[in-house]
Parts: C-alpha cells; structure tokens; sequence
C-alpha cells in the first residue's frame, strides 16, 4: 500500500479492509504475484485499475467504484476465471 504495509498472502477479509482504506493519503493497492500483479489506485474521480501478467500491461478504460474493485480483486486473488470480464481493459501506454 501506499502507506508502506506490506501483508504477505492476504486473506480476502484482508484484501477487502485494505481496499477501503483508500484515499488521498493511502492512494494506492498493488497485490503482486508470480504472474504479474493488480493495482488500483485512489483519485476523487473514482478508482483506477490496472494488472500485468504475459500478455501485457493493461488498465481500466473507465474509473471504478470501491465495491467493483474489490469484487475483481476478489475473483483475482482467487483465481476465479472472469474477473476480467468485470471491467473494459485497454493497453496501458507509458
């Protein structure tokens, strides 16, 4: 998190507590893992969502609410197929 903590293998109930905690202080998430990783980060627009793995590097094409992030966290942590689905994705440019 942005803050500095770090917690190793979150559980969900862990993952969700994080979430909510986003704000202008602690804007941003990132669970990383061996195939990439999921972030999201805080603005007052909403939340913007990004993930990497080996297809590429990609982002949200529109800001995301609290709730819908945490369902696709949920469904990426879980490996859950069609966490993608929950969101339009479009290539992130650098």
């Amino acid at each position: 998190m942005a803050e500095g903590e770090i917690i190793k293998n979150p559980s969900i109930n862990k993952l969700k507590k994080a979430l909510a905690t986003l704000n202008n202080n602690n804007f941003f998430l990132t669970l990383n893992g061996p195939k990439g990783f999921m972030q999201v980060s805080f603005s007052k627009k909403g939340l913007d969502i990004q993930y990497k793995n080996e297809t590429g590097h990609f982002t949200g094409e529109d800001f995301i609410s609290k709730e819908k992030a945490t369902s696709i966290f949920i469904d990426y942590i879980q490996n859950t197929t069609g966490w993608k689905n929950k969101c339009q994705w479009k290539p992130f440019e650098y």
